[in-house]
């Protein structure tokens, strides 16, 4: 079996996983723990800020929500391009991510909220 490294996964990929290859009507596992629906993964934004507007999601037994989804190959990519010093990140709902670095921090938007993560590679 051949092992593709990180660095090799363009992170257009990550957003064709996201738009396209999510199970439906499953829960699917963020790294806090509870569960996420997808009701609608958003509009990609072909404009700079998050990656996808507008998605409908629902957290653990919670709501409905409607945020934006911003998308890495690595969960560390939000501290690496600043995203938590940047005030337009701040409608940023959930992170998707393809892998998740072991002890890595929480992460934290401009005005000090959590934003969950999912790591498509579980």
């Amino acid at each position: 079996m051949h092992r593709v490294a990180d660095g090799e996964i363009a992170e257009a990929l990550v957003w064709h996983l996201w738009q396209h290859h999510l199970p439906e009507q499953r829960p699917l596992k963020l790294t806090d723990g509870r569960q996420l629906w997808v009701h609608c993964t958003g509009d990609f934004n072909e404009d700079s800020g998050p990656d996808y507007k507008n998605a409908c999601l629902a957290f653990g037994p919670g709501k409905k929500v409607i945020g934006d989804v911003e998308i890495h190959v690595r969960s560390q990519d939000w501290l690496r391009h600043g995203h938590e010093q940047n005030s337009r990140y701040n409608r940023v709902a959930l992170h998707v991510v393809m892998w998740h670095e072991d002890g890595d921090s929480p992460v934290l938007k401009q005005n000090g909220q959590y934003l969950p993560t999912l790591v498509l590679s579980d």
